[in-house]
């Protein structure tokens, strides 16, 4: 009888060794590893939904025809949609503390369930490129504030390419960085994202002040946007399908944010202490960015009319620094640059570089030490993240 019961569970025993069924990335979170509290994820939201594509992502409701009124409702419906799917997608991970590898065999099986991992870790290849650039773009800034003569550096790539030497030179420097932070376990990301979150938060409400001040008003863009962009004005069929349009747009910005919260709300102390960062940090930070993006570049385009609308944040700060011309403005523009690095360091690497690794994880288990590095080399040269921004922006 003892040997027959020792048979059985010989049967079902799960073996210690690492497997794409289960592996340390993937297991239900010891308590020892539950350390994200409602603070931490309050500072994490700020730190990463605060960033330069969020800035600028009414440029292209208003571009087609949407005036600002609209611009901003079609951004709060999907905010709304995009905080009611954050907080569903992550309760999993907040109740079990397992991540999105393990959830995603719910819907698709143990087997099916990598179909959907290989699609995200592609996706978290593209992305962490593109945000890479966003990144090394800030670098150039902040570079330049110190040394001008750097953004006239000698571009000895061809006139057809798609970056200058000195954006290459910056975007190297900043995936650089980038690579020892993937050390650093998420259970202990509650300083540096607290860090990132005051000093981006600040950065971006000086800047608008600053922007406000100087007009004097909101400036044309927000008054007048169809006479500004040249388009005119949407009514009927016209307006609703172009609504719905920037409705969409912004809920798939967002998509893969909403699949990896799982392997984040994992980390909470408590189940639901992710849900205070998911319903009150994220609209806020989502609807106020964009208002301020508006603003701050409607501001812009009154006292720098010569200029194309500078809605990309290092377009901004390039130009504060060319027009002013004084060492305040240039050491304004460093910190206002370095806050946004820091910003988008945190987007890079938790955002992209952690969840692909995670996923990669739980493909390849026995190199789960290398997972995250390899969601960081990929982008490099395989994803080439420049064509794809230049062909989306011209």
């Amino acid at each position: 009888m003892h040997q027959a019961i020792l048979s059985l569970v010989k049967l079902v025993e799960v073996s210690p060794h690492a497997s794409p069924y289960q592996n340390a990335d993937i297991l239900p979170l010891p308590p020892s590893r539950r350390t994200w509290t409602r603070k931490t994820f309050i500072f994490f939201w700020l730190a990463t939904a605060i960033n330069i594509a969020e800035w600028s992502g009414a440029s292209t409701a208003l571009a087609i025809g949407l005036t600002v009124g609209q611009a901003i409702a079609v951004n709060a419906i999907s905010t709304f949609i995009i905080c009611l799917a954050l907080v569903i997608s992550g309760h999993g991970g907040g109740k079990w503390h397992i991540p999105f590898a393990i959830i995603n065999r719910t819907g698709w099986g143990i087997r099916g369930a990598w179909f959907t991992l290989c699609n995200r870790i592609i996706l978290s290849c593209c992305w962490y490129g593109v945000q890479s650039w966003y990144g090394g773009q800030m670098v150039k800034i902040m570079i330049g504030a110190i040394w001008p003569s750097f953004y006239n550096m000698k571009n000895t790539f061809g006139p057809n390419e798609f970056m200058k030497t000195n954006e290459f030179v910056a975007f190297v420097i900043f995936w650089t960085i980038s690579l020892p932070v993937f050390l650093l376990r998420p259970e202990h990301y509650r300083i540096p994202a607290m860090v990132s979150s005051v000093l981006v938060t600040i950065a971006a409400f000086t800047l608008f002040i600053w922007a406000l001040a100087k007009q004097g008003n909101v400036g044309p863009l927000w008054n007048d946007p169809e006479t500004v962009y040249g388009v005119g004005r949407l009514s009927g069929s016209k307006l609703s399908w172009a609504m719905m349009r920037m409705i969409t747009s912004g809920i798939g910005g967002w998509a893969g944010g909403i699949l990896y919260q799982s392997d984040f709300s994992r980390y909470a102390v408590h189940p639901g202490d992710q849900i205070w960062g998911q319903i009150f940090i994220i609209p806020v930070c989502l609807f106020g960015s964009n208002i301020l993006g508006i603003i701050t570049t409607s501001c812009a385009r009154g006292f720098y009319p010569n200029d194309p609308l500078l809605w990309k944040l290092y377009d901004l700060l390039e130009a504060i620094q060319l027009h002013e011309g004084t060492s305040g403005a240039r050491a304004a523009v460093f910190f206002a640059a370095f806050a946004f690095f820091l910003s988008q360091v945190s987007v890079n690497v938790v955002a992209c570089g952690v969840v692909g690794g995670m996923d990669l994880a739980a493909l390849l288990p026995s190199a789960s030490r290398l997972s995250t590095y390899v969601a960081d080399l990929v982008p490099v040269q395989p994803v080439q993240p420049v064509p794809i921004l230049a062909l989306v922006l011209s």
